[in-house]
């Protein structure tokens, strides 16, 4: 039996992490995923907190252009519950990420969440309060961002970052190191 060449894979969207989008301002954004994207990017490695995997989710890196700490909130438009892990700091970027995220949310609670408002903690599971700590950054270093939409109800959210103790973002252009690949046929 004779096979011919394989199609081409399709590229990466921002539901892959190989599509990572990059945020590189201390700007608020809005967003909202519908899907799960082409590759399957977490696994038991390294999906941490985030238990059953991706669910409409939107992968993004970013990089600090000067030392601080970096926290952030991220505030759905409607009752939803998301969820987030963050993953460095790396040396470039690396899809799928390596072991486990630095920060993870999978509280089960709809309302706000994120990296800030007085959490002591790294991660949390189903049971937490939707908050884990900021997190100090050095320039150069390397971070991916999965935000997750648990509920699977395609409702926005707006991001809001909050950069202290001299933390800004660059935004020059990060490469990409795929660093896994398999395929079926």
């Amino acid at each position: 039996m004779t096979f011919g060449p394989c199609p081409p894979m399709p590229p990466g969207t921002a539901q892959d992490c190989s599509g990572a989008l990059q945020i590189c301002s201390d700007q608020s954004f809005s967003n909202n995923s519908n899907g799960t994207g082409n590759f399957i990017d977490l696994t038991l490695s390294n999906q941490g907190c985030l238990g059953l995997g991706e669910r409409q989710g939107t992968w993004y890196y970013f990089s600090p252009a000067t030392s601080g700490t970096i926290g952030f909130t991220i505030s759905p438009l409607v009752a939803t519950d998301y969820d987030f892990a963050v993953w460095g700091p790396m040396a470039s970027i690396q899809c799928p990420p390596v072991g486990s995220p630095l920060r993870c949310a999978f509280a089960a609670p709809t309302g706000d969440t994120g990296a800030g408002n007085g959490a002591a903690d790294f991660t949390e599971g189903a049971g937490g309060d939707r908050w884990v700590s900021t997190f100090n950054v050095l320039p150069g270093e390397i971070y991916l961002l999965y935000i997750d939409n648990f509920s699977i109800n395609g409702q926005a959210f707006n991001l809001s970052w909050q950069l202290t103790n001299g933390a800004t973002l660059d935004c020059s252009i990060l490469p990409i190191e795929l660093i896994e690949f398999s395929g079926n046929f």
